[in-house]
């Protein structure tokens, strides 16, 4: 029950709605090394050393009801511009993902807010 107190006033005390993190696009099949797009809002004004990203803590995923799993700990985290400038997070794996249902938590930071975010996607099989 404390953990979940102290996330909550984490997620309370912190400016949340000053980044975000929207829909994630899934560019990869099942079978293939993952390759997700998440566009990321109010983070242009970051360096990548003021903006960190990564997995949230176990902790998080208890808390959520999130179960942790092995190929979380595979998952690649790379931010960058678009075309248009905005910022993306890819999210990958050097390894071919075999389950179709991938759910983790971010969990992103800048020196003033943060963000708790669910990520969850489907992977279709392979085009023939």
């Amino acid at each position: 029950m404390r953990k979940l107190l102290a996330i909550i006033l984490i997620l309370a005390t912190s400016p949340v709605m000053a980044i975000g993190a929207g829909t994630p696009q899934v560019n990869s099949a099942l079978g293939q090394p993952l390759n997700l797009v998440i566009p990321l809002s109010g983070v242009a004004d970051y360096t990548d050393q003021q903006l960190q990203i990564a997995l949230a803590d176990p902790e998080i995923y208890e808390t959520l009801g999130v179960d942790f799993k092995h190929l979380h700990q595979q998952l690649r985290f790379r931010q960058r511009p678009d075309d248009n400038n905005n910022m993306l997070l890819e999210v990958t794996t050097h390894r071919p993902v075999n389950e179709p249902y991938l759910h983790f938590v971010l969990h992103i930071k800048t020196p003033d807010s943060q963000l708790i975010k669910n990520i969850q996607v489907l992977l279709d099989t392979p085009e023939l």
